[in-house]
């Protein structure tokens, strides 16, 4: 077994679904807490990351996917130009999501307006991407170590009052309604961003084992998150960042921690989604072309991160379902086995 490479196929699978917007607590809140804090949804939540991400890598080696195009071909036949396009846009809508979310923080942070902290973050992300592309997958790691590190430290320095263990189930088949729409649509999301990785690590194994540990800490973090917002005061729901708002309640350097993790869990997550497309259409991979993209970003971005989570997401995750069916069919029927 190679470790390294199976904890660098885990980091890029966490970094490809914990953005501004996972990790800010606003998706975990809208998902996971409205619907009713339910410990039951959380944990098949973790099942489900590391199942389905088991199932989607398998099929990504199995194909060699360049990029989701090649997988969507062999489990949608005529119907895969559309999916294909629906990715693209689902993947676009979500790289103009973490810059929004990157804006709402660094409003609250510096008083910069929301649109300029939004383009100042895409524009870092596409010139890193321009100047060091290479090492992006080292960065990306590093980032999302600093971020978890953070979310377990935020969770052990509040009080334990209000907590998510506390509170008996509620809300039980609607819970897990969400918790499925979520997980499919970040599944579905990573789909597009882990074949440029599945082909750096090109070994099944660590990759099997990666996608289960980073499917695993995917359902670990949601639960912390939920965790650390149930624990915060009133109001802490209907802000933009729950996580941000809970932080300024706790120990003094707290906030600074969680505004570092906020940071690093933006720009990974940016990293990813532009690399996602990128590989599906390499003519992005040129500065001009990319610096469009990033324009193009810019308009969505205003809108806001809670009008584009509370809205758009929900009706990507419906449609992810079925994506998900035709990956798990392909596999069942064989397509897990590299010698087929």
């Amino acid at each position: 077994m190679q470790w390294g490479r199976a904890f660098t196929y885990a980091f890029a699978y966490v970094s490809s679904v914990a953005g501004a917007g996972f990790f800010s607590g606003r998706e975990i809140d809208t998902f996971f807490l409205r619907p009713g804090p339910n410990l039951l949804a959380m944990g098949l939540a973790a099942s489900l990351f590391a199942g389905l991400g088991f199932v989607v890598t398998d099929l990504l080696y199995v194909t060699r996917a360049a990029s989701h195009r090649d997988l969507l071909r062999r489990t949608m036949g005529t119907l895969a130009p559309f999916g294909d396009l629906m990715l693209v846009v689902f993947v676009f809508l979500t790289f103009s999501a973490v810059e929004a979310g990157a804006g709402s923080f660094l409003h609250d942070v510096t008083g910069l307006p929301a649109f300029v902290g939004a383009a100042l973050s895409g524009a870092a992300v596409v010139g890193v991407t321009v100047v060091g592309g290479r090492a992006v997958p080292g960065i990306q790691s590093g980032l999302v170590l600093l971020m978890m590190l953070v979310l377990i430290g935020t969770a052990r320095s509040l009080p334990r009052t209000g907590s998510i263990p506390a509170l008996p189930l509620k809300n039980g088949t609607p819970g897990l309604i969400w918790s499925v729409l979520y997980v499919g649509y970040n599944v579905v999301l990573a789909t597009s961003a882990l074949p440029p990785q599945v082909q750096r690590t090109a070994h099944l194994p660590s990759l099997r084992l990666g996608a289960v540990l980073g499917g695993l800490t995917l359902g670990g973090a949601v639960f912390l998150l939920g965790d650390i917002i149930e624990r915060g005061a009133e109001g802490v729901h209907r802000h933009a960042l729950p996580l941000w708002a809970t932080a300024a309640t706790g120990p003094s350097w707290l906030p600074a921690a969680v505004g570092a993790a906020l940071a690093a869990a933006t720009l990974s997550a940016l990293f990813s989604y532009l690399s996602a497309l990128s590989a599906r259409l390499p003519l992005l991979r040129r500065p001009a072309p990319m610096g469009i993209v990033w324009l193009m970003s810019l308009p969505l971005a205003s809108s806001g991160l809670m009008a584009l989570v509370g809205v758009a997401y929900p009706i990507m995750a419906v449609l992810s379902l079925g994506f998900l069916g035709l990956f798990v069919a392909r596999w069942w029927t064989g397509g897990w086995n590299p010698e087929r």
